[in-house]
């Protein structure tokens, strides 16, 4: 239910940008304003305003929205009308990125949960530790993964669980890569 929550919050929040922004950037402008002029007078970084006047699909919230439109005396109405079939496909798009994120900010806390039983409950993880280990093993015999990466698995899980537990959880850029197939799925299955 959560994750369906968070789709439909983020879907909001794209509709309600697709529809203001064009809206806020006239308004500035009739106003002669610059966007450092607005960005000051709403309480708002000048980068946050041209993010979402260009139409950058990252989140806004919502008090950043009002602060910008009580500073141009604008008041919201949102059209919940069907969109036009030319910007569907965008908006499909956006949302299959939107679920992607939401995986893998899903994978991310399965691994830090992991990784905090692997330190407080080391006796009872032991277990897990020799399956995921199996698991790289067998990646690697059918040769189901790359190289770099069954490498780096079994670096990992070759560590004592303190280290295990703090490498899991600073894999830095490599994040996302590690975590899109772990050797852990018996973790938590």
């Amino acid at each position: 239910m959560c994750n369906i929550m968070n789709i439909v919050h983020l879907n909001v929040q794209i509709m309600l940008r697709q529809q203001l922004a064009p809206h806020i950037k006239s308004r500035r402008l009739a106003l002669g304003m610059s966007q450092m002029m607005l960005a000051q007078r709403a309480s708002v970084s000048r980068t946050t305003l041209s993010r979402l006047e260009g139409g950058v699909d990252t989140p806004i919230q919502t008090d950043v929205l009002e602060r910008i439109l009580g500073a141009l005396a604008l008041s919201p109405r949102l059209d919940c009308a069907p969109m036009p079939d030319t910007t569907r496909p965008d908006v499909e798009k956006q949302l299959a990125r939107l679920r992607e994120q939401i995986r893998m900010q899903e994978l991310r806390e399965k691994h830090w949960r992991l990784a905090l039983d692997l330190v407080t409950r080391p006796r009872e993880m032991k277990r897990h530790v020799k399956a995921a280990r199996a698991q790289v093993a067998l990646w690697a015999q059918n040769r189901t993964c790359s190289p770099h990466y069954i490498h780096r698995w079994s670096e990992i899980l070759n560590l004592p669980l303190p280290a295990m537990a703090r490498e899991m959880t600073t894999l830095g850029e490599w994040t996302n890569a590690m975590f899109q197939n772990t050797p852990w799925s018996g973790a938590w299955n």
